[in-house]
């Protein structure tokens, strides 16, 4: 049998062959001079017994007749006779498509006789040459990697048992096609979406209508094309492929919803707390004063509780006595028109001052002030100094006076307290010594299960730890956060955390789901497909 293949996506494959059956009937044994072999056409078929042979996996199997039915008889003359016929055999294959299209196949293909059991045929393969593939045979999709033959002597069917052979063929796909059509362009789509990162927030058509795009075209290239994919009831390696891919496209819109979100939140709590009363200290704008108005006045002129003498004491001086103080020899003049313009710097100070104050009290607890932290300190007392005494066992009788004796030798004259003297007996010394050989030997028991602890500690941090990042990246916008921007009048960045965080943990985690995915489907999981016992040959 020389075979050619065709494997389709319905469970079946088309394979084009040269069949050809062998075997003696002693009925047709000859001896011509210088005769050996007869030709017969295929008109002399009808008047020679062959096998019922047909294909017990087949669906649909045709002889070819153009021009003639190909098909030709060989006769030799000890009776021996080989039935050749080219056919073009349609047969089923139990595929599992599970790794499509990083899979390998096994396609049988079953022969035996339709009405003829064992015990009256029995088929065998040629012992030299049972199956033979053509070298030039390609297949766009798949690679011949081997080719099997086994021989079923007692094949159940009904009440019956027949001969069977059987024969298949290991076939592994080409990945080639799918790599340049699919592989390679969704992941380039994937990376299209992480542009997204880099646009500016405000530009919200520009980011709604990337994220839009790429999940369209995810769409299409992923889902459009499943007429020439199989139509099975389990997910393929492919589907897996497409749905990581879409949910990184999908997952860069629902970040920008986010972001918007975050946005409107922080929006809607400045104006709340603009109208509760949290205003930016900022001078006013000295562009608005009158141009006509002289320098002293407009120095004067500024937001502090004294600017209101300045202005009075400005505007009821004449032009003429303005500069009076300029050429005043008097030194109380001279110093007070001196005052005044120091009055406008002062004032300016104190308020740089208490603006710092009010902005370190949105971080740092209030500080006591030094000298009442050094009149606490001073105001402490040395803390007493514990004495400690050791004493017999509860059973052992002890001299009053001894102890006495010992204890105002150890105070050495200094008053102590009752209560910061410390009594020590030797019960409780040897229990604590037990104590720490059974802690001891409790540790030597357990020490397989220190090692244990420590895995789970360490898992335990490594789940824990994304968690812990989320929690302290302080994402949410805070209250203090948006009054410190109001009262200094800070601008808020222009990128969020959440996309200088994206920018970073998305390309690491598609690299290790797509890691994982090859890893996976390469080396874990398998081709082999489960049929039940019985079925078996």
């Amino acid at each position: 049998m020389s075979p050619r293949f065709l494997l389709k996506y319905k469970l079946e494959y088309v394979m084009d062959c040269y069949f050809r059956q062998f075997w003696y009937d002693r009925r047709l044994v000859f001896n011509f001079p210088g005769l050996d072999e007869f030709s017969l056409s295929w008109l002399f078929l009808d008047r020679v017994w062959k096998p019922d042979t047909f294909f017990l996996n087949g669906k649909k199997s045709h002889l070819h007749r153009i021009t003639v039915p190909n098909k030709f008889l060989r006769l030799r003359k000890d009776g021996f006779l080989m039935y050749s016929m080219r056919l073009t055999i349609k047969a089923s294959c139990p595929m599992h498509l599970r790794k499509f299209p990083l899979d390998s196949q096994s396609c049988p293909l079953l022969i035996g006789s339709y009405g003829y059991r064992s015990d009256d045929i029995v088929y065998e393969w040629d012992r030299e040459r049972p199956v033979v593939v053509e070298e030039n045979v390609e297949l766009s999709q798949y690679r011949l990697v081997n080719y099997t033959t086994d021989h079923v002597p007692k094949f159940i069917r009904g009440v019956d048992v027949y001969s069977v052979l059987k024969t298949e063929f290991h076939l592994r796909r080409n990945i080639g096609y799918f790599v340049l059509q699919l592989y390679v362009p969704c992941g380039l789509i994937v990376s299209c979406s992480w542009v997204s990162f880099w646009i500016d927030p405000a530009a919200v058509p520009a980011r709604v209508q990337l994220g839009v795009t790429t999940v369209l075209t995810m769409t299409t290239m992923g889902f459009g094309g499943r007429a020439q994919m199989p139509r099975v009831s389990y997910a393929t390696a492919l589907d897996s492929f497409v749905i990581i891919c879409f949910s990184f496209v999908f997952a860069v819109m629902i970040e920008y919803a986010v972001i918007n979100f975050f946005d409107k939140i922080a929006g809607d709590m400045k104006k709340l707390l603009q109208d509760r009363g949290v205003k930016k200290k900022t001078l006013p704008d000295t562009a608005d004063l009158n141009s006509e108005q002289p320098r002293s006045a407009s120095m004067l002129n500024m937001s502090s509780p004294s600017s209101h003498i300045y202005s009075e004491i400005a505007e009821a001086e004449s032009p003429a006595d303005q500069d009076a103080h300029l050429k005043a020899s008097d030194g109380t003049e001279h110093r007070k028109s001196l005052s005044l313009l120091a009055a406008p710097l002062i004032d300016s100070l104190k308020r740089n001052i208490e603006r710092r104050k009010s902005e370190m009290s949105l971080h740092l607890p209030s500080l006591p002030i030094v000298s009442q932290r050094r009149k606490s300190e001073a105001s402490l007392t040395k803390p007493p100094i514990p004495v400690i005494t050791v004493t017999g066992n509860e059973g052992d009788t002890e001299d009053p006076v001894e102890e006495e004796c010992v204890r105002e030798e150890i105070q050495g004259g200094r008053h102590i307290a009752e209560s910061d003297v410390v009594h020590i007996s030797c019960d409780d010394v040897y229990e604590e010594d037990f104590d720490e050989n059974r802690n001891e030997n409790e540790d030597k028991e357990s020490g397989c299960l220190g090692y244990v602890n420590i895995v789970l500690n360490f898992l335990g941090k490594c789940i824990m730890k994304p968690w812990k990042s989320w929690k302290n990246a302080n994402i949410m916008p805070r209250e203090e956060e948006i009054s410190r921007m109001i009262i200094t009048g800070e601008t808020p960045d222009k990128f969020s955390k959440i996309d200088i965080e994206s920018r970073k943990y998305f390309p690491i985690a598609f690299c290790i789901l797509m890691t994982s995915y090859w890893f996976a489907y390469m080396y874990y999981i398998t081709d082999e497909f489960p049929v039940a016992k019985e079925q078996v040959f």
